[in-house]
């Protein structure tokens, strides 16, 4: 039966296996990667609502840490929560990862709720070594 393919069928069916094979075998460690950026966000926010400020620093990339340093980082989220009420809760709305030219990256947008305010924020993590860190962040 496969001789009366044509030359057009059998060519969509070689893409389409090529297509599922490479999906197959890509697709798990993408998952992976988003599976493992996000948990670092959640542990990052939860050290945040519970004021662990420094170990909330520590899941933070050397690059991020060259421009603030602990101090100011702890000034940061003091004035927010004097300004706004405490953290209540980091809803991740969103986390989009990709692999570039200098490793990989994940951008999340991300709601801090406040007890008085909510604010949307834009995080961006890099999987620097083995371990996924916070390298910058913003609201929006």
């Amino acid at each position: 039966m496969v001789r009366n393919w044509t030359k057009t069928k059998k060519l969509l069916v070689a893409f389409a296996t090529i297509a599922g094979v490479l999906m197959i075998t890509i697709l798990p460690g993408v998952f992976w990667e988003l599976h493992e950026a996000n948990r670092t966000l959640r542990d990052f926010s939860g050290c945040l609502i519970a004021k662990d400020y420094e170990r909330a620093y520590s899941l933070t990339s050397p690059e991020l840490q060259k421009f603030t340093d602990y101090k100011a980082f702890v000034k940061v989220h003091e004035d927010l929560n004097s300004r706004l009420g405490n953290l209540k809760e980091a809803e991740v709305n969103q986390t989009e990862v990709n692999d570039q030219h200098d490793g990989w990256y994940a951008t999340s947008n991300v709601h801090l709720i406040f007890a008085g305010a909510s604010l949307p924020f834009t995080f961006v993590l890099k999987k620097e070594g083995h371990t996924w860190k916070v390298y910058s962040y913003h609201q929006q």
